[in-house]
């Protein structure tokens, strides 16, 4: 049996578990770290609030395309003058803020939309099964 972690690595990530339906293959996933820093103040914190599923898009492998359905947790902040009381982590720097992608994928889909119109990347990305859409393609551009 070969480890997860073979074809996906990414620093402070545990994959748990792995889904392939339809040449769709979905990991499951959660950031190992025990404790989070708040980004306003820096303080850690323990304290769990809740958790969410954040779905990212990541570079495909062979022919199936490689989503992770990431587990977030939300914290509370432990510093009584801070003005945020409840944060999410930022499990790795692979995962930017807000994105719908990896960083390796939103790389790749950067270089050729570098070389190509926003029409022509979406096709292109499309075929490489990191599908981006016409609209979208341009907000991810350099300028």
């Amino acid at each position: 049996m070969v480890d997860i972690e073979t074809f996906l690595y990414i620093p402070g990530i545990k994959f748990t578990n792995l889904e392939i339906i339809d040449k769709k293959a979905t990991f499951k996933a959660q950031a190992t770290y025990k404790k989070a820093r708040c980004p306003i103040c820096g303080k850690s914190s323990h304290s769990v609030h809740s958790s969410y599923v954040r779905n990212l898009k990541d570079l495909p492998i062979s022919e199936y395309s490689v989503s992770i359905q990431l587990k977030v947790r939300k914290f509370f902040c432990t510093n009584k003058h801070c003005k945020r009381k409840i944060f999410s982590e930022q499990p790795s720097s692979d995962i930017m803020k807000y994105s719908r992608m990896t960083s390796r994928s939103k790389d790749r889909v950067l270089n050729i939309l570098k070389e190509t119109s926003a029409r022509k990347g979406s096709l292109i990305s499309k075929a490489i099964l990191t599908p981006v859409s016409p609209q979208t393609a341009p907000v991810s551009a350099p300028k």
